[in-house]
Formats: C-alpha cells, sequence, structure tokens
C-alpha cells in the first residue's frame, strides 16, 4: 500500500495532476485516475492521507526587540496583485537582525498578509509567525 499525503491548499487542477502521476506509479490509466478521484473513490492501492501538521519550532529572544525602522512602501511592481509585506526582527541566537519589507505574490488571488510579531511571555519574548489569509 502506497501513501499519499496532499496539502490541503492544492487546488482541484492541481489534485487532477497529482492523479495522473499516482495513477503512473499505481499502474492504472491517467483517464481513469481522474474519474475515480472526481468520484471520490480514490486510486487502487493508494491511500490519501490528510496532511500533517507539524508547528514550526518556538523562537524565543531573552530581550525586547528595538523600535523598528520606518519603511516606506515603493510603487507596487506589476502585474497587480502584489502585497506590501512589513519588516520585523527576527532573532538569530545572538542578537535581532532586521528583516526588511517587501512585496510578494500571494499564494492565491486576494490573499491577505496577517503580519507576525513578538510578544512577551513567560520565558521571553516569543515571536508570532504571520500568516496568509
Amino acid at each position: 500500500m502506497r501513501l499519499v499525503t496532499i496539502p490541503a491548499s492544492l487546488s482541484r487542477v492541481a489534485l487532477g495532476g497529482l492523479a495522473v502521476g499516482v495513477a503512473l506509479f499505481a499502474g492504472i490509466g491517467a483517464a481513469e485516475a481522474r474519474f475515480l478521484l472526481d468520484l471520490g473513490i480514490g486510486l487502487p492501492g493508494v491511500v490519501v492521507a490528510p496532511p500533517v501538521v507539524v508547528a514550526p519550532p518556538v523562537v524565543m529572544a531573552p530581550v525586547p526587540m528595538p523600535a523598528a525602522p520606518v519603511e516606506v512602501a515603493p510603487v507596487a511592481p506589476a502585474p497587480a496583485g502584489y502585497v506590501w509585506v512589513p519588516g520585523a526582527y527576527a532573532w538569530n541566537g545572538a542578537g535581532y537582525v532586521w528583516a526588511p519589507a517587501h512585496y510578494v505574490l500571494p499564494p492565491w488571488p486576494g490573499g491577505v498578509w496577517l503580519a507576525g510579531g513578538w510578544y512577551r511571555g513567560p520565558h521571553g519574548w516569543a515571536w508570532r509567525r504571520g500568516y496568509w489569509r
């Protein structure tokens, strides 16, 4: 039995492409694989499992971060759709290092970046990661 993990972020088109690849690996035809996937039956000899979510390591800093520099967003690059991600301090084990702001194309149309930040915890300062919504 083969185990295939499919991330929840994959689109239906990507799943169809994955079905073709798995079909070739499993020894059945691509058309049959797409048909079985569309029916929700699955592929013979293949178990599709939800992705395993592993929490990222918690970044801790013993001292608070310095004041953030002022960053002005330049004109967004073409084509439209880029999102401004503000800069933030990262802890490298010995001190804070500034990671500058930048434009990035969201992973999906209309994606909104929710910036991370540092918060005071019981054992020092902890980083809360940013994420796409």
